[in-house]
């Protein structure tokens, strides 16, 4: 049995959609299987029902070849979460590195090893959603920024517009609306505050406890890096001219609409003017 680095994803609240709503769950496969790591020769991926293992299949015996490893697997999560805006689903991730093997048998397919044993049961105490990492695949991490959880792990910042938008707003808001003209940042900024949106939305609304506790959570880790930004998109109930009254976000705002069909939260108050 060798190291790998395995992605250990749960899809949260995969069991209410099961029973209520078949084609939301075949959205969500339709959506993991179009991600390029699971394409890509170098890794493999094994659906069981509301968990995905994803894992590098060739040893990471370089720096580069951890890196890539680490940063692919992260990657893929980058990608897959901002076609979850809107509509009430999100997941639990554990990005983690040690012994797992996956063979098949003439009328079997076989997986085990610590490092899946490890992150189930590392996944199942988390009290947030999104991304986690641990120290040895955030060592090679060179993309994406990060925050402690616990000695083990870390919270990982998948929002790289939010992460664009601190470089251009140099700790000012509003911004001029030239920082956003021919260019894709508020395309790309749309997405992520109704992202931030929906979880401030959830973290008041969610009636279970246990559910709202990870809502809370997650704003936690969100606004203790962008407090800046989302201090006053609370203020102003989310709207994006809070950002740079100036630019034109009508198009942008339309775009989300198009492109994420967004059902819950105040997608209403994201209108441009009101």
């Amino acid at each position: 049995m060798k190291d790998k680095y395995l992605l250990y994803i749960d899809l949260l609240g995969f069991s209410d959609l099961a029973e209520t709503d078949p084609d939301a769950v075949d959205e969500i496969y339709a959506i993991e299987d179009s991600l390029t790591v699971h394409k890509h020769e170098g890794f493999r991926t094994i659906v069981f029902s509301d968990t995905i293992f994803v894992y590098n299949k060739y040893d990471a015996s370089t720096k580069q070849t951890n890196r890539i490893s680490s940063c692919s697997l992260v990657s893929s999560r980058k990608t897959c979460y901002p076609r979850f805006v809107g509509k009430d689903r999100f997941f639990r991730a554990v990005l983690t590195y040690g012994p797992f093997d996956h063979y098949r048998l003439k009328n079997t397919e076989c997986f085990y090893g610590p490092a899946l044993i490890s992150s189930y049961q590392e996944e199942k105490l988390i009290q947030s959603h999104g991304l986690f990492i641990d120290n040895h695949a955030n060592h090679y991490n060179r993309i994406f920024k990060t925050a402690p959880y616990d000695d083990a792990l870390n919270f990982v910042y998948l929002t790289q517009a939010l992460e664009r938008f601190l470089f251009l707003a140099q700790g000012c808001l509003p911004i001029h609306a030239s920082l956003l003209n021919g260019t894709d940042e508020a395309y790309n900024l749309m997405p992520e505050i109704r992202y931030m949106q929906d979880i401030y939305y959830l973290m008041h609304t969610q009636r279970d406890p246990k559910v709202r506790t990870k809502h809370i959570t997650a704003w936690h880790f969100f606004r203790s890096r962008y407090y800046m930004l989302l201090d006053e998109l609370e203020r102003h109930r989310f709207r994006p001219e809070t950002i740079s009254p100036e630019y034109d976000w009508s198009q942008d705002i339309a775009f989300l609409d198009r492109d994420h069909q967004c059902s819950i939260g105040l997608n209403s108050d994201l209108k441009s003017g009101k």
